[in-house]
């Protein structure tokens, strides 16, 4: 009987403290369940970023800079935007954002060029005068086809392409730009001389600072023999990702490139060449091999290579901030935003970014993140 009062008679002291500890275990479970966010928002810890809180996006439209507003930089320079594979079809609106965007927000009048693998139906030029309100606006259709067409510059190119063949434009706009202007393409000549320099970028980005363009470009791209070609990222050092087992050219960045249509044409010409023919391999590897296929017996290379201008790179988007000019809504972006947040931001720039009417696959930047992100 003794025995049985000693178990029962449990102090207070204990009881509590086997309360406390049961109460601990159920919010550290609930906790490590939740995600980063999530537990942010529970327990108001820091986002990481002192004195900055999620950025919110008005219901209002951002400012678009009216046509009195545009900047050509007096045709010297011309923008140019890859569509290749999904990015010509079913993301097609994806690129008809990037080029919306760069026209009616970041003001930009000046010639834009858009290359397209594929995906006529999807990306007619009329149809991106139209939504642009921009006669500048060029697309070349299927480009490899054009290429082919250039025996003399890109001999020898093989029977079928690999898909990473495409990310060959980057080089070769140089060359593209320059036959629409001479003898056309598809029986289309763009009117004027070539601009001096093509500023490249991926479809996956956005303009979101109104006139921001004419800002960036007052920034001037000196180009000249120690400064042939520029790329987001420039390290001569040979860094190899892997744990040094790939190829060398991975601290390079080549998202965002400027050529100058003298000045860098030879290692131009070389990437594009080396991408074709390699398909397989990333355009950082195959940028870095032909760069270094430049070096003399005393370790100078010929064809110098430099990183962009801070004011030139675009931006991964972050929904905790203010846009940037130019914003890089990656799918990684779009799983650390979620489709949500990532619409709230789409809407607010207010774009007619759709495809053509008679693209059989149709989509809005409504849908943006929908592809990369199951939130």
């Amino acid at each position: 009987m003794a025995a049985t009062d000693r178990r029962k008679a449990v102090p207070p002291e204990r009881a509590m403290h086997t309360l406390w500890a049961a109460l601990l275990s159920a919010l550290l479970v609930v906790a490590l369940a939740l995600s980063l966010r999530q537990r942010q928002a529970l327990f108001g810890l820091s986002t990481g970023r002192p004195g900055v809180e999620s950025f919110k996006y008005e219901m209002a439209c951002v400012r678009h800079p009216a046509r009195a507003e545009r900047f050509d930089a007096g045709g010297r320079v011309g923008f140019v935007f890859s569509a290749t594979d999904r990015y010509a079809q079913g993301m097609a609106y994806r690129c008809v954002a990037a080029v919306e965007s760069l026209v009616r927000i970041g003001g930009w009048s000046g010639p834009v060029y858009l290359m397209a693998s594929r995906g006529r139906e999807c990306l007619d030029e009329e149809h991106l005068r139209r939504v642009t309100g921009s006669d500048n606006v060029h697309v070349v259709h299927d480009f490899y086809t054009v290429l082919r067409g250039m025996a003399d510059i890109f001999p020898n190119l093989p029977r079928s392409f690999y898909p990473g063949s495409a990310k060959s434009v980057k080089g070769a706009m140089v060359d593209i730009v320059a036959r629409l202007h001479s003898t056309g393409i598809d029986g289309r000549v763009a009117r004027g001389a070539p601009p001096d320099v093509l500023i490249y970028h991926d479809c996956d980005k956005v303009v979101a600072q109104p006139a921001c363009i004419a800002q960036m470009l007052r920034v001037p791209l000196p180009f000249g023999p120690d400064k042939r070609f520029y790329t987001s990222h420039m390290e001569p050092r040979c860094f190899r990702a892997n744990n040094g087992t790939g190829p060398c050219g991975d601290n390079l960045h080549a998202g965002v490139v400027a050529v100058h249509r003298t000045w860098s044409l030879p290692l131009a010409r070389a990437w594009a060449h080396a991408q074709l023919v390699n398909g397989k391999r990333y355009d950082r590897h195959t940028l870095w091999a032909a760069w270094n296929g430049s070096r003399a017996n005393d370790g100078s290379t010929k064809w110098s290579m430099v990183s962009l201008p801070p004011v030139y790179q675009d931006s991964m988007w972050d929904y905790e901030l203010p846009p940037s000019c130019i914003n890089h809504v990656s799918g990684g972006r779009c799983k650390a935003a979620g489709q949500k947040r990532a619409r709230a931001f789409m809407r607010s720039l207010c774009l007619r970014a759709r495809p053509h009417e008679g693209c059989p696959h149709h989509g809005s930047t409504d849908d943006w993140c929908g592809w990369d992100s199951p939130s």
